[in-house]
């Protein structure tokens, strides 16, 4: 099973900056900020810079479920991105859910604007479960678009100091 999604976040700055600050230690700091525990990593090579954030939160689910599935859940979101033209810099990302058997993956593109530009995401959310699978990747897709506005409001911020 598998649900597409695409989403957009504009930032009031050119796509050089967007692209910078997506990689910079303080902004994935502030992204991490709001879980119990996180972890990041950003490699350079060259024109490829490759960022890891991992999260800890907790799982406020009823009992049956809490015993499948634990009482945390661990978000990994790895994105490579292309630096070679900050101006039109592209990515792949793949976002893993510990042991469940759940993803997103799919591309990630700064798009100038008047004024700014567009971080673009279009992907897939997949959920390997028999019956239930379809329901949980709308729930992640939800999940997902709250988290981005989140990170939205956490760049503006970052952009602004």
């Amino acid at each position: 099973m598998t649900t597409q999604l695409s989403a957009s976040i504009h930032f009031d700055a050119r796509p050089a900056k967007v692209l910078a600050m997506l990689c910079d230690e303080s902004y994935l700091e502030a992204k991490a900020a709001d879980s119990d525990e996180s972890s990041f990593d950003v490699k350079r090579d060259g024109n490829q810079v490759s960022v890891t954030l991992t999260r800890v939160w907790p799982l406020e689910l009823p009992e049956p479920a809490a015993r499948l599935l634990g009482k945390t859940l661990t978000v990994t979101e790895v994105q490579h991105w292309d630096t070679s033209n900050p101006d039109l810099a592209r990515a792949v990302f793949d976002i893993t859910f510990g042991n469940a058997p759940a993803r997103v993956k799919g591309t990630l593109q700064l798009a100038a604007t008047v004024g700014g530009c567009d971080l673009l995401l279009d992907g897939e959310a997949t959920v390997s479960v028999p019956i239930f699978g379809k329901s949980a990747e709308s729930m992640i897709v939800t999940e997902l678009g709250s988290v981005l506005e989140r990170e939205r409001a956490i760049g503006e911020r970052w952009l602004k100091s």
